[in-house]
């Protein structure tokens, strides 16, 4: 025990912690350390188990082929197999007068483009309406 001061109402005492208390208390601060990281661990699974068991299964939409343009045609080109190509397109939103094959589109009398087709579709986006 150390003191300092003149007199006895102004001794301040100081005293030494034993080196096992403190190595005792850091051991008990490491046990609940990690008893804190275990059962955020566990916490953080459960959230995640019940995230996934929430999560809606999305709907599979019912599909169909159509022959859209492979490319740019221009006013007056005559069709054929070549610049058409066949994609899959929700029933939906299928557009009037859509053809199911390439050889459907080909039967029959030749075809000719009556409408410049300046973006064709790809398949993933509908094409924009005629202006």
């Amino acid at each position: 025990m150390i003191a300092f001061g003149q007199t006895r109402r102004q001794m301040i005492v100081v005293t030494a912690v034993p080196v096992a208390d403190i190595s005792v208390m850091v051991g008990i601060a490491v046990v609940f350390g990690l008893l804190a990281v275990f059962v955020a661990q566990g916490w953080l699974n459960y959230q995640a188990e019940l995230s996934r068991k929430v999560e809606p299964k999305a709907k599979p939409v019912a599909t169909r082929t159509i022959v859209i343009a492979a490319g740019p045609m221009r006013f007056g080109t005559h069709v054929s197999a070549d610049n058409l190509k066949e994609v899959t397109w929700p029933d939906e939103a299928l557009p009037a007068g859509t053809f199911g094959s390439i050889a459907e589109v080909m039967s029959g009398n030749k075809r000719i483009v009556l409408a410049s087709i300046d973006q064709p579709c790809d398949g993933r986006q509908p094409m924009p309406p005629p202006t």
